[in-house]
């Protein structure tokens, strides 16, 4: 048997319904009855329905259907319309985002940035290198074209000077005995050999490259070997990207009786591809070359 209020199932023979006390029996007056829910569910409690339908409202509002039915209708029909509006308006009022970038992408983004601006710094600073060195190169070669000049100007005036002390000594042989014209003869030729000394003195202080190890590869040993003043302290720099080299065997060395400085070290095996700038100074010189590695 069904209850008319509840419609809870009940046995046959009963007179009252076992969950709201409805009266059971044929032709008896409905009687409206609290209704008066199982003790000891907390679930099945007033405060705990109002308490989800305030901090969480979907279980709120099953609690409400299922053990509120002493509650009134329009009551439960308005609490549900309120909760379904205010779901409308939220997913409404959403911003729709895009599609995330993942983080493997930003920061493969950003290595691609930093290695672009490293290979520009680099070749900027390569052309840099390669524009001093053209500068350098130049500035020596107007340095030995101007000493070459000098060297030239001093010859032609020692040959100048000879034609006429030979002219003028010539005129004395004919008036003086032969023993004067000797003595002229020989300070003639110590003229000579003291400006031609000169001459030789003052191309032999500036610094020239006689040979470089050019190209070279990475873990390869290179060499540089320059001309300048004998028994004169020079010193070498190599710069690489990273700066001034301290690689074994560019240290301060003496040159030899000849004048001549042999260097020797070895490129590191990360160094990369470019040209790269050498100075050396001794002697008050200064000579700029570079090195190329490939």
């Amino acid at each position: 048997m069904f209850c008319p209020k509840c419609a809870t199932i009940n046995p046959d023979d009963a007179q009252f319904c076992k969950k709201c006390g409805q009266s059971l029996v044929k032709g008896s007056v409905v009687t409206q009855t609290p209704f008066t829910p199982q003790k000891g569910k907390w679930y099945t409690q007033t405060w705990a329905t109002v308490l989800f339908l305030i901090l969480f409202f979907p279980v709120g509002l099953t609690f409400m259907w299922i053990y509120r039915k002493n509650w009134n209708m329009v009551v439960k029909i308005i609490i549900t319309a309120f909760f379904a509006l205010f779901v409308i308006v939220r997913i409404a009022s959403t911003p729709k985002y895009s599609k995330p970038v993942p983080a493997n992408a930003t920061v493969q983004n950003s290595s691609d940035e930093v290695s672009s601006t490293d290979s520009l710094a680099e070749s900027s600073e390569i052309a840099s290198i390669q524009n001093s060195s053209k500068s350098n190169s130049s500035d020596i070669s107007s340095s030995e074209v101007s000493s070459a000049i000098s060297s030239n100007s001093l010859l032609s005036t020692s040959s100048k000077s000879s034609e006429t002390s030979s002219i003028s000594e010539s005129s004395k042989i004919a008036e003086s005995p032969l023993p004067d014209s000797n003595k002229s003869e020989s300070s003639e030729i110590k003229n000579e050999s003291s400006l031609a000394m000169t001459a030789s003195t003052a191309v032999s202080e500036e610094i020239s490259v006689i040979s470089i190890t050019s190209p070279v590869s990475p873990n390869e040993n290179a060499s540089l070997t320059i001309q300048g003043v004998p028994n004169t302290e020079y010193s070498i720099l190599v710069y690489y990207s990273s700066g001034a080299s301290k690689a074994d065997g560019l240290e301060k060395k003496m040159s030899d009786d000849s004048g001549q400085v042999t260097w020797s070290w070895k490129i590191g095996g990360k160094t990369k591809s470019g040209s790269y700038r050498i100075v050396i100074k001794g002697g008050n010189k200064t000579l700029s070359t570079s090195i190329t590695v490939v």
